[in-house]
C-alpha cells in the first residue's frame, strides 16, 4: 500500500518539476522502477544493498532538512518546534480518545484510523527486519534506536518543513494550500526550494523500506521471506525477488482499482486482523522478559516470576 502512495507522490513531483504527464501509466512506471530498485538491493547481502541504500536515504534527508533550516525562517521554526511540543502533550489524551461522537467529522476515518492502520500493517515485516538487524543489541539500545531517535528526527522534520511551508504559503497568498487542496500529493512540491529534491527522496525511501520487507527475521514470524523458509536468516534470492514482485503487483492493482481510497481501505483491511494479534504479542513479550529476568535472579523461580 505504501508503495502505491509513494508512486502517487513521485508522480505529482515529476509533473510539477519536469511537466511529465500525470496519470496511471506514469504511476505504473514508477512502481516498476521502484520494484526493480529494491529487488536489486534485496538480492545483495544485507550489509551491502539495503544498508547502503538506507544510509543514502538518511544522508539525503539530513541534507534536505539542513537546507530548509538554513534558508528558511529559522526563528519561526524554533517557535513552531516549542509550541508543537506543548500542543502535543496538552492534546495527547483528548485527541487519543476523540471519536467525533457529535460532529460526525470524516477526518477520523479518512486520516487518523488510516494512519494507525498503516503503521500496524507495516509492523509484521518491518518489525521482523528490525529484529534481524538488531540481533545482539540490548533492549535499551533497541528502544533508543527504534523509538527515540526516529521520533526526535520526526519532530524536527515537521517543525522545520511545516514552519517553512506555512510561512511561504502566507507570503504567496495561499498558493501552497490551494495546490494541496486540489492534489494533496502535489501540495508540498509548490514550495520552490523543495521541488527538485522532493522527487528523489521518496523514491530512495520507498526502495529501502520495501527492500527491507523482503528480508528475513531471526525467528519465525510474519516477515515475507522468513515466513516461507522457516526462519532461515538468508533465504534464497528467488524467494526475496518473488515477494518484491508480489508487493509491486499489489500496489499496481490497488491503484488501478480505485486509486487512493483503495490503498487506504487495503491498509485498514490488512491491519485489522494483526491489531488483534499484537495484543497477544505484547503479552507474550511481557512473559518472555519476565522469564529472562527471573533466570538472572538466582533466588527466584522462573515460573513464579512469569505468573
Amino acid at each position: 500500500m505504501s508503495l502505491g502512495l509513494g508512486a502517487k507522490q513521485i508522480d505529482a513531483g515529476l509533473g510539477e518539476v519536469f511537466g511529465a504527464p500525470s496519470g496511471k501509466s506514469l504511476q505504473m512506471i514508477i512502481i516498476a522502477v521502484t520494484v526493480a530498485g529494491y529487488m536489486l538491493s534485496a538480492s545483495t547481502p544485507i550489509e551491502k544493498g539495503v544498508n547502503y541504500l538506507s544510509q543514502a536515504s538518511i544522508v539525503l534527508a539530513v541534507v534536505l532538512l539542513a537546507y530548509f533550516f538554513v534558508v528558511g525562517p529559522t526563528l519561526l521554526q524554533f517557535n513552531a518546534l516549542t509550541q508543537g511540543i506543548g500542543d502535543y502533550f496538552s492534546q495527547l489524551v483528548p485527541m487519543s480518545l476523540s471519536t467525533s461522537a457529535f460532529d460526525q467529522s470524516t477526518w477520523l476515518g479518512e486520516w487518523t484510523i488510516f494512519f494507525w492502520a498503516t503503521w500496524i500493517a507495516w509492523a509484521p515485516y518491518v518489525g521482523a527486519f528490525i529484529a534481524r538487524i538488531s540481533r545482539g543489541r540490548t533492549i535499551r539500545e533497541f528502544l533508543l534506536g527504534v523509538l527515540l531517535a526516529p521520533s526526535l528526527f520526526s519532530v524536527l522534520w515537521f517543525a522545520i518543513f511545516g514552519a517553512s511551508a506555512i510561512d511561504l504559503d502566507a507570503r504567496t497568498d495561499g498558493a501552497i494550500s490551494s495546490a494541496a487542496e486540489k492534489d494533496p500529493a502535489a501540495g508540498p512540491l509548490h514550495v520552490p526550494r523543495c521541488s527538485s529534491r522532493s522527487t528523489t527522496a521518496p523514491r530512495s525511501w520507498r526502495c529501502s523500506s520495501s527492500g527491507s520487507s523482503s528480508w528475513p527475521a531471526p525467528t519465525p514470524g510474519p516477515s515475507c521471506s522468513a515466513a516461507c523458509r522457516r526462519a532461515i536468516l538468508d533465504p534464497s534470492r528467488l524467494i526475496k525477488l518473488t515477494w518484491g514482485v508480489i508487493m509491486g503487483l499489489l500496489a499496481a492493482v490497488l491503484l488501478l482499482a480505485g486509486g487512493l481510497p483503495a490503498l487506504q481501505n487495503g491498509a485498514i483491511l490488512a491491519a485489522t486482523p494483526f491489531a488483534v494479534i499484537m495484543v497477544f504479542m505484547c503479552w507474550s513479550l511481557y512473559r518472555a522478559l519476565s522469564h529472562d529476568y527471573a533466570q538472572d535472579q538466582p533466588d527466584r523461580v522462573p515460573d513464579q516470576a512469569s505468573r
